[in-house]
């Protein structure tokens, strides 16, 4: 009987013992409330750390892909102009400014104008695709799925049904300096609030979008350069023709 008794009292202890070992276990692999918090808080280090990281890589990013878009636009343009023998295309079209015809030119905004000249079944269809990423993600609807950059208002005008003030160069080899007359560039946001201006210009409305903070802006220019550069330096104005600004702007 003692022997049995032995026997039992044995099976009850290591049965117990294991019941311990794995309550011990199961214990062990518990977070306990402080080590939860103090991953938590690394994690908040952490997501501190990346996020101005990232922000800046995606304005890069940006800029990057506007470049890009302005400079696609700007060799199409150039050779929109070799096809029309030199003879720069006005941004809008008006019943004073005489462009002489290709089979291409619609007569309409440059934007018509460019998709016409790319054979598109939908003059706009292609050109939204190329557009300012910063634009398209502050921008609630852009009509006709259209780009949402803007063609210098001046240029390919010798009669201006507008403003006199905004006549400009007609053929790309009456330049003075294609390298310093602005051709492609972001715009404003329209008063109705839907797009943006197809147009950029020194006065009104649509002037020069500043969309890539630090108060810088990008532009092309007629000789197919792109620039990122201090938005202080556009001039804000056109004086007499040959000083800077007229140059930057008209083209003469």
């Amino acid at each position: 009987m003692l022997a049995s008794f032995a026997k039992k009292f044995l099976i009850v202890s290591m049965s117990s013992s294991a019941r311990q070992l794995r309550s011990s276990q199961h214990r062990s692999k518990a977070f306990t409330l402080v080590e939860v918090l103090m991953v938590v808080s690394i994690l908040a280090v952490l997501a501190a750390l990346a996020f101005p990281v990232l922000g800046k890589a995606r304005k890069v990013a940006d800029r990057t892909e506007c470049s890009n878009n302005l400079r696609q636009l700007s060799v199409t343009y150039l050779a929109m102009t070799s096809d029309n023998n030199g003879y720069l295309i006005p941004s809008m079209a008006g019943n004073a400014e005489v462009v002489p015809s290709s089979p291409w030119y619609s007569g309409g905004t440059w934007s018509q104008t460019m998709g016409a000249f790319l054979e598109e079944s939908n003059p706009n269809k292609k050109l939204g695709s190329i557009s300012c990423p910063v634009v398209l993600r502050t921008v609630v609807e852009m009509p006709g799925n259209r780009s949402t950059y803007g063609l210098n208002h001046y240029i390919g005008k010798f009669m201006s049904h507008d403003s006199s003030a905004r006549k400009g160069a007609l053929k790309i080899n009456t330049l003075v300096s294609p390298a310093q007359t602005i051709l492609f560039s972001d715009t404003e946001i329209t008063k109705s609030g839907i797009g943006t201006y197809q147009f950029v210009s020194a006065d009104g409305e649509s002037t020069i979008g500043r969309w890539h903070g630090e108060n810088q802006v990008i532009l092309s220019f007629c000789d197919g350069s792109v620039r990122i550069m201090p938005a202080d330096e556009v001039p804000a104005s056109i004086d007499q023709p040959g000083s800077e600004s007229s140059i930057f702007w008209r083209g003469f």
